[in-house]
């Protein structure tokens, strides 16, 4: 896994709300969203932007990977056990995780 997961994520977190259940709306957001990357990451590639990423030290990339990874873990944990959380909120179900383990 590398900082890819975490664009994925990100993609997720923003199509899913838009498709609003839409499979077919999923999929086009997907790929044109893929697209747009893309070109933007052409873009900066021809400008020589990635000198940028060298100013991000290591600790702020290592706690972004984490978030996400934090973010995923909490989400899936639901639907291996089975139970809906209360709240879309990362804090609030990280709080309420205890108490939906034991029921």
């Amino acid at each position: 896994m590398g900082p890819d997961a975490a664009t994925c994520a990100v993609i997720a977190a923003v199509i899913t709300p838009l498709a609003a259940g839409n499979a077919e709306l999923h999929w086009q957001l997907a790929i044109v969203m893929t697209l747009m990357m893309g070109t933007w990451c052409l873009i900066a590639s021809r400008f020589k932007l990635g000198a940028i990423a060298d100013l991000l030290s290591r600790p702020i990339l290592s706690g972004l990977l984490n978030g996400v990874a934090l973010t995923i873990i909490v989400n899936q944990i639901s639907k291996v056990f089975g139970f809906s959380s209360p709240s879309s909120e990362l804090i609030e179900r990280i709080y309420a995780l205890p108490s939906n383990l034991v029921k």
